[in-house]
């Protein structure tokens, strides 16, 4: 049986998106630095977007379930408002993007998962999707989001 979250747990639909979408843009300057980085890019594009995804099911569901498949999430949400369309080639990129989780551990048996700088544009692509169908209130949450506070800490650069 799959663990179910909500706000009881201490999960808010605030934190969720800030630490979605900043692990989005963490994954995007990995994409667009060294080829070396390229898989933690995946991951973290596919953790994004899981968190994301899991923020919305927060607003609307009130919890989300354990879990790490985005189609799913994403079928969920669509099932529950069929007005949520992120488009043919954003769901077929969904597709790809959920096979980025597999790039968490080495798979020399398994064989490689493809992830390269190239995702980049349809990447972006698939985010503005993703950020058109999001409620107006999940985006008026994410812009009152202090960007120095996150999950109950203040964010800061020490001097070296």
């Amino acid at each position: 049986m799959k663990k179910i979250y909500s706000k009881a747990d201490g999960v808010i639909v605030d934190d969720m998106l800030h630490f979605g979408y900043g692990h989005i843009d963490a994954a995007r300057a990995l994409l667009e630095d060294d080829a070396a980085y390229l898989d933690s890019a995946g991951y973290l594009a596919h953790l994004g977007t899981e968190v994301v995804l899991k923020s919305w099911h927060l607003h609307v569901f009130g919890q989300f379930e354990e879990g790490h498949k985005l189609q799913e999430l994403y079928d969920k949400l669509k099932t529950h408002d069929n007005k949520n369309n992120l488009g043919t080639e954003n769901e077929e990129f969904l597709k790809e993007l959920d096979k980025l989780y597999l790039l968490r551990y080495p798979r020399k048996k398994e064989g490689p998962v493809e992830v390269g700088s190239d995702m980049l544009t349809i990447f972006d692509n698939f985010l503005e999707s993703l950020w058109r169908n999001l409620p107006d209130e999940m985006i008026d949450i994410y812009n009152r989001i202090d960007p120095t506070k996150k999950g109950g800490r203040v964010l800061m650069q020490k001097k070296i």
